[in-house]
C-alpha cells in the first residue's frame, strides 16, 4: 500500500508546519518533539524529512495531538516506515531519493488497502495520480520516472496540500462502509500466523487507516499492536517500541488491550535483551489476569516459558508453559497450541532428550501446518536437529531447506538467520564442509544485517573454525578478527573461543611459539568451557608430535582425554559447531599413535577402548564413561577363557590388539583407506551377487583374510574361543562375511 505520507515526502521537498513554518523550524521550538529528528539515519528513523530523519509511524489525524505536530493540508502526520535512504534487500523500487519495498506496498491487482495506481504494476485510480503528478508539475517542469509513471517533482507547499488532501480523499473513497474492521483485523492476525509477514503488515496498515478516517480509537489501538506484532515477528523490535510509547485510554474497555501493550513491551525489551524486560512482562501478566484476558495471559506464559527455558531453568519453564498449553485448548486455538507444543518439545531438545523431543516437534508441526509457515518451519528446523543428532543427517538437512524456502517466501526475516545456520551445521555433521559454508556465510550476513551482533560474533568464530579444518589460514584469520571486533564492541566474554582459533592458525603457518602461547592462554581464560580446555591441550600435545617429544605429546593427549572422560556432558554448552565425535576421535587417534609409538601397547588399548566408550555416551546422550586400566583386559581374558581382539581402524596408523590371559599384543596394519574398499568389494559380492562366501573365491575376501586375520594367527592357538570387537567399516561385514574372513 503506498501511503499519503511517504509518497508526498517523496515528492515534496519539505513538510508545512503549522502555517509556513518548515518542520525543522518547528521542531527546533518544541523541545518534545525535537526528540523525533535525528542529523543522520539510524534504526527506527529511516524516514527523511528535509535534512533530518524521522521516528516511523503511519497516522493521520484531525486534529493536533501529542506525537502528531506535523500538519500536511489539513490533517497531522506521523510518518511512515516504507522508504529508506538506501538500496536493501527488499527495498529495489526508488521513489524520488528514497527506496521502496514493492513486497509490501504495491499490488498487481486491487484489494483493500492497496488504492493507488502506479504504472502498469500498481493499481488504483489513475486519474488520481496523473492530476497530482500534473498540479505537481506546475510548480517544476522536471521529473524522473519511477517504475513506470510515478514522477518525482520538487512541490510548493500549495502543491502538496491538494496531493495529500486528493490521497486522502481517496483513500476514504476506496474505504467503503461494506469493509469489516473486525474482518480486516482477523485478515491481518491470521496472514501473520500464516508467515505472510508482508501482506499482514499492509492488511493492518490499512485497517489502521481505516479505523482512523472513521475515528474507532479503540479499532485503532487493536490495529497499531497488531502491527507491533508483525514488527516484532520480522526482527524490528527497537521501531516497535518507538511505536508503543504512546498511552492508552484509561477506561475498562481498553484494559485488555494495555496489558497486550505491556505485553509487546516486554517481548521487545527481551529481544534487545533489556534489564526491564521481566518487569514488563510481569506487569503485563497482571493487567491480563485484572482483565480476564485470556488471550493476553496465554501469550505472556508462552513467551516468560521461553525465557525461562534461554536461562536454562527447564523445571520452572516446563510448569508454565504446561499451564500455557492448558489455557490454548480451553481457548480453541491451534495455532497457541503448537507454539506451547514447539517450546516444550525445545526444553527437551537442550535436555539432549532427542527422541521425546520429536514426537513433541512433530505434533506441533502437524497443528500447525504449513498454513502457519513461520511456526511450522521452526518446528520442523528443531525436528530436524533431532534427526541430526539421531544420525539421519539426510533427512535433517531436507528439512533445513524447505524452511529455508518457506522463510525466504513468507519476508520473515526474523528466522532465516537460524534456518541457514541450522543447515550448515547438519551439513557440518555430516561431513560436508564444503557444502556447509555458503548456508554460514548467508546466516553470518544476515545476522549482521539484523544487527544481531551476538549471532554474527559467533557465526564469524564458527566460520573461522571451518576454515581452520581447510587449512585457509588468511581466510580463518579475517574471520576470527571479525568475531573478535563484534564480540569487544557488544561486550561478549567469549574471546577464548577466538583465542584457541588463533593458536590454531598459528600452529597452521608454523610458528609454534606463538601457537604454543596461545594455547595456554586459552585453556586458562576458557576454564569455563571443557572443550576450549581439552581442545587447548590437544594443540599442545600435537606440537609435540612435531618437535619428536613423544613423551610430552602423552602428557598433553593424557591431560585432554581425561578432561573429555570428566566432563563430557558440559560440552553443549560451546559455541562450537563441528561435529563434536569428529574433534574427539582425532584426539584420540593422536593419542593412540603416539602411546604405540612409546610401545605402551596396553595403555594404547585402554585409550582406544575408551574412545569407544565415549561414542557410544555421546550418540546414547548419556553421561561420561570411564576408562578401563591397562591390565583389566587380560584379567577378563582370564574371566572369561577368550582371546581379545580388538581392530582399531583410523586415517593414518591402524592397529589390531591380541589380549590373552597373560600378555597383551600390537600388531600395526595398513590405513582405513586401504581396508574400506575390500570390505565395499566383499559386500558387492554377498549381498548384490549372491555369492557363496563358503563355496566362491572372493579374491576382496582373501585380502581381507591376509590382512585382518593372519597377522594374528600367531598368538590365538586352533580351537581357541575369540571375542573381537571391530570398528569402522568393519562393521559392514555379515555375519556369513566375518565366518569366512
Amino acid at each position: 500500500m503506498v501511503h499519503p505520507a511517504p509518497l508526498a515526502d517523496a515528492l515534496g521537498s519539505k513538510f508545512r508546519v503549522r502555517g509556513s513554518q518548515t518542520y525543522r523550524e518547528t521542531a527546533c521550538s518544541r523541545g518534545a518533539f525535537w526528540a523525533h529528528l535525528k542529523s543522520e539515519p539510524r534504526p527506527g528513523y529511516p524516514l527523511r524529512v528535509g535534512s533530518d530523519f524521522l521516528c516511523p509511524g503511519v497516522h493521520l489525524k484531525s486534529e493536533p495531538r501529542p506525537g502528531y505536530p506535523l500538519r500536511v493540508g489539513s490533517d497531522f502526520l506521523c510518518p511512515g516506515v516504507h522508504l529508506k535512504s538506501e538500496p536493501r534487500p527488499g527495498y529495489p523500487l526508488r521513489v524520488g531519493s528514497d527506496f521502496l519495498c514493492p513486497g509490501v506496498h504495491l499490488k498487481s491487482e486491487p484489494r483493500p488497502g492497496y488504492p493507488l495506481w502506479v504504472g502498469s504494476d500498481f493499481l488504483g485510480p489513475r486519474t488520481l495520480i496523473r492530476e497530482a503528478v500534473q498540479l505537481a508539475a506546475k510548480g517544476h517542469p522536471r521529473s524522473t520516472t519511477v517504475g513506470h509513471a510515478v514522477s518525482r517533482v520538487p512541490a510548493t507547499t500549495r502543491c502538496l496540500g491538494s496531493l495529500v488532501a486528493a490521497l486522502l480523499l481517496l483513500l476514504a473513497a476506496c474505504s467503503t462502509p461494506r469493509e469489516s474492521l473486525p474482518h480486516l483485523l482477523a485478515a491481518a492476525r491470521a496472514d501473520l500466523q500464516a508467515g505472510e509477514v508482508a501482506k499482514a503488515e499492509a492488511t493492518a496498515e490499512h485497517g489502521l487507516a481505516l479505523s482512523a478516517n472513521r475515528r474507532d480509537l479503540l479499532f485503532q489501538w487493536q490495529f497499531r499492536l497488531l502491527r507491533s506484532e508483525i514488527l516484532l515477528s520480522s526482527g524490528r523490535a527497537e521501531v516497535a517500541l518507538a511505536q508503543l510509547g504512546d498511552a492508552l485510554p484509561q477506561s475498562p474497555q481498553f484494559a485488555s488491550l494495555a496489558a497486550r501493550k505491556l505485553l509487546l513491551q516486554g517481548q521487545a525489551s527481551s529481544i534487545l535483551n533489556r534489564p526491564e524486560a521481566t518487569a514488563l512482562l510481569e506487569q503485563a501478566r497482571r493487567a491480563a489476569e485484572s482483565a480476564k484476558a485470556e488471550d493476553v495471559l496465554l501469550d505472556t506464559e508462552v513467551i516468560q516459558g521461553l525465557r525461562l527455558r534461554r536461562d536454562r531453568r527447564y523445571d520452572e519453564s516446563e510448569s508454565l508453559l504446561r499451564l500455557a498449553l492448558t489455557r490454548a485448548r480451553h481457548l480453541h486455538s491451534p495455532f497457541a497450541e503448537a507454539t506451547v507444543l514447539l517450546n516444550l518439545g525445545r526444553i527437551r531438545v537442550q535436555r539432549n532428550r532427542f527422541d521425546e523431543a520429536a514426537g513433541y516437534l512433530e505434533d506441533a508441526s502437524r497443528l500447525a501446518g504449513p498454513g502457519s509457515l513461520s511456526l511450522y518451519s521452526v518446528a520442523q528446523g528443531n525436528l530436524a536437529t533431532c534427526f541430526a543428532k539421531l544420525g539421519e543427517y539426510d533427512r535433517a538437512i531436507q528439512i533445513h531447506l524447505a524452511s529455508i524456502a518457506r522463510h525466504e517466501q513468507s519476508g520473515a526475516k526474523y528466522f532465516l538467520p537460524g534456518a541457514l545456520a541450522e543447515a550448515g551445521h547438519a551439513y557440518l555433521q555430516k561431513g560436508d564442509i564444503q557444502a556447509a559454508i555458503p548456508f554460514l556465510q548467508r546466516a553470518l550476513r544476515l545476522s549482521n544485517e539484523l544487527k544481531r551482533t551476538s549471532a554474527a560474533a559467533v557465526g564469524a568464530g564458527n566460520l573461522a573454525t571451518v576454515y581452520v579444518e581447510l587449512g585457509d589460514w588468511d581466510k580463518a584469520a579475517a574471520l576470527n578478527a571479525e568475531a573478535v571486533r563484534l564480540k569487544t564492541a557488544e561486550g561478549i566474554h567469549t574471546l577464548f573461543y577466538n583465542v584457541l582459533n588463533s593458536a590454531r592458525i598459528a600452529a597452521g603457518r608454523g610458528d609454534d611459539a606463538a601457537a604454543m602461547r596461545l594455547y595456554h592462554q586459552a585453556s586458562e581464560e576458557g576454564k569455563s568451557d571443557p572443550t576450549v580446555v581439552w581442545e587447548a591441550y590437544e594443540g599442545l600435545g600435537a606440537l609435540a608430535v612435531r618437535r619428536h617429544q613423544p613423551a610430552e605429546a602423552a602428557r598433553h593427549f593424557e591431560a585432554a582425554v581425561s578432561m573429555v572422560e570428566r566432563t563430557r556432558s558440559d560440552f553443549s554448552r560451546t559455541e562450537f559447531k563441528l561435529p563434536f565425535l569428529t574433534r574427539l576421535i582425532r584426539l584420540y587417534q593422536q593419542y593412540v599413535d603416539t602411546l604405540v609409538e612409546q610401545r605402551q601397547v596396553d595403555r594404547a588399548l585402554a585409550v582406544a577402548d575408551s574412545s569407544r566408550a565415549q561414542v557410544l555416551a555421546e550418540r546414547s546422550f548419556s553421561g561420561p564413561a570411564g576408562r578401563l586400566q591397562p591390565e583389566a583386559f587380560c584379567a577378563l581374558a582370564r574371566q572369561t577363557g577368550s582371546i581379545l581382539v580388538s581392530y582399531w581402524l583410523a586415517p593414518r596408523h591402524s592397529y589390531v590388539w591380541v589380549v590373552d590371559r597373560r600378555d597383551v599384543h600390537c600388531i600395526e596394519l595398513p590405513p582405513v583407506s586401504e581396508i574400506e574398499p575390500l570390505v565395499r568389494e566383499y559386500q558387492d559380492a554377498i549381498e548384490r551377487r549372491l555369492a557363496d562366501p563358503l563355496r566362491t573365491r572372493i579374491p576382496a575376501g582373501e585380502r581381507l583374510y591376509q590382512v585382518l586375520i593372519t597377522p594374528l594367527r600367531p598368538w590365538i592357538p586352533a580351537g581357541s574361543r575369540v571375542v573381537a570387537i571391530l570398528d569402522g567399516p568393519l562393521h559392514g561385514l555379515n555375519q556369513i562375511g566375518r565366518a569366512h574372513v
